[in-house]
């Protein structure tokens, strides 16, 4: 009798040492999930950050380039010259082509007699043209103020949108060596997780 409770009392212990084990190894299981889905949460966090990041910046040097084309237009040429001041001359020299042509068009005959049908004609058809290289003039001399006004106020914001380029590409950087590190830290855990399977 007394080998029989003996018999039982190893019996209950080894359950006990095996139920102990499994509770052990269902602990350990349940932290690594929970650590697993903390990971893959960050993971799909900084991915969303990412793509924002990615977007800004691209944002910023489409900013960037516009504002280099507008410095460019301050690039002095071999005529002594920026780029802008040429182009507004270019502009003047048409504006006065065009006033000289208006001038001499206003000093066309115009027909006395209003039964000529053909002399009108021709008389309004003129008018029209004039009234077309009026506009013309005007058009072209509000584009000389617009790009003169667009040069001088956006020239001085190349800096801080160069400052502002720097920031977003060091957090970019950032966010990117983040994400590394926690892919590599999840693959670790998924070979863990497959080898306590096994």
């Amino acid at each position: 009798r007394l080998v029989e409770l003996r018999r039982t009392m190893e019996s209950e212990r080894a359950y006990k040492e095996a139920a102990q084990k499994a509770v052990e190894e269902l602990k350990q299981q349940l932290e690594e999930q929970a650590v697993k889905e903390e990971v893959e949460e960050r993971l799909e966090q900084l991915s969303v950050e990412n793509e924002e990041l990615v977007a800004k910046l691209q944002a910023a040097e489409a900013r960037l380039k516009k504002w280099e084309e507008l410095m460019d237009l301050q690039t002095v040429g071999p005529s002594g010259l920026t780029k802008a001041d040429a182009m507004i001359k270019k502009l003047k020299e048409e504006n006065t082509k065009l006033a000289a042509e208006l001038r001499q068009q206003s000093n066309v005959f115009r027909p006395v007699s209003d039964a000529d049908d053909n002399a009108d004609a021709a008389w309004n058809a003129l008018l029209r043209e004039k009234g077309a290289l009026e506009k013309q003039y005007a058009t072209l001399t509000a584009q000389q103020a617009a790009l003169k006004h667009e040069n001088e106020q956006k020239a001085f914001e190349r800096e801080d949108l160069l400052a502002a380029q720097v920031r977003l590409s060091q957090k970019h950087q950032k966010v990117v060596a983040e994400l590394q590190q926690l892919s590599a830290k999840f693959t670790v855990l998924s070979i863990d997780g497959t080898q306590s399977e096994l």
